[in-house]
């Protein structure tokens, strides 16, 4: 008798290979509230895997250039961002490494990137910044650790949580359509002016990151955050690695679809023999835009993936086909 396979247990074993354990980010919450508290110094934040220590270290030292337009030194003093989401979800978008900008510094940490200071600590909670203009920043900054926190852990109700409304902290104008993980990230589900075009269009709404968070994961090759990418930040052999590999090769056998970000992902997926391909895969037209649209996507898989995401029920999320 054949047994139909469980894709549950399997990736509930995969995931207690998660290097992000509860130790850990319990350890860095402690640090993220000595901080917010004025217990500790911004320059003494580290959120790095310990068996990466090592390798960020060498790496700064040795291989990460700025120049006027280039940057890839990494960002270890904000917490890391290797996946956004649900694995369940039926779509994983994978991409080489989380980017970086100026306002990731409020978003994680509180502190304003213009004049350095904590805007959710003490008395300064309500001084004139302009991040999170009349609302409750302590309380928001929290929100936003949680979620984080959470995601790291990946346990529990996992919303795609960079749409929540606490990382809606910038004003609302022209100046800041692009800037910080949340209008980003809107600007690549939605769009910035006319949406219909967009697969994820009709999630738009109060609950976007619940609804976006049933249909697509994000999973990155590196944690780490920086401007620009340079491939020495991944190493071969590390925890990391092979939980990346673990879970694309999980999410290969339970039949879920992919959207490849570029060639170096598309390389570093071939080197360690991993089942992506035509079959079960797309790539964006254009490398350099990565917005979820029908022209945007190719691949004979292109019309599954674009009927996936634009299912108007959200799917059932620990349903495998």
């Amino acid at each position: 008798m054949c047994r139909t396979p469980d894709y549950e247990a399997e990736l509930q074993r995969i995931l207690q290979g998660n290097p992000f354990t509860e130790e850990l980010v319990e350890g860095w919450e402690n640090d993220l509230t000595q901080l917010c508290e004025g217990r500790r110094d911004l320059s003494t934040l580290s959120f790095v895997l310990p068996s990466d220590e090592d390798n960020v270290a060498t790496y700064q030292q040795n291989d990460a250039r700025r120049t006027e337009h280039y940057d890839s030194f990494l960002h270890p003093e904000i917490l890391p961002q290797p996946f956004i989401g649900d694995p369940h979800a039926p779509v994983w978008l994978l991409l080489l490494n989380p980017g970086y900008s100026s306002p990731d510094l409020y978003d994680h940490l509180g502190i304003c990137p213009c004049c350095d200071r904590i805007m959710s600590a003490g008395e300064r909670r309500d001084a004139e910044c302009m991040f999170g203009q009349g609302r409750d920043r302590f309380a928001e900054l929290k929100s936003r650790q949680r979620l984080m926190l959470n995601q790291l852990r990946l346990v529990g109700d996992l919303p795609f949580y960079i749409l929540d409304q606490s990382f809606n902290n910038l004003p609302d104008n022209a100046t800041y359509k692009k800037k910080g993980g949340y209008r980003w990230w809107r600007a690549v589900l939605f769009g910035v002016r006319r949406t219909e075009n967009f697969l994820l269009h009709d999630c738009d709404g109060l609950d976007a990151a619940g609804l976006v968070g049933e249909k697509l994961f994000v999973l990155e090759s590196c944690p780490y955050h920086s401007k620009n990418f340079n491939p020495k930040v991944i190493w071969n052999g590390n925890r990391y690695t092979e939980f990346w590999k673990s879970l694309i090769a999980w999410a290969v056998r339970a039949g879920k679809k992919f959207i490849v970000r570029s060639s170096r992902v598309e390389k570093l997926i071939q080197c360690h023999e991993l089942s992506v391909n035509t079959s079960n895969s797309v790539h964006f037209s254009n490398v350099r835009n990565v917005t979820l649209t029908n022209r945007n996507l190719q691949g004979q898989m292109s019309c599954e993936v674009a009927r996936i995401l634009k299912g108007n029920t959200p799917l059932n999320t620990r349903t495998f086909q």
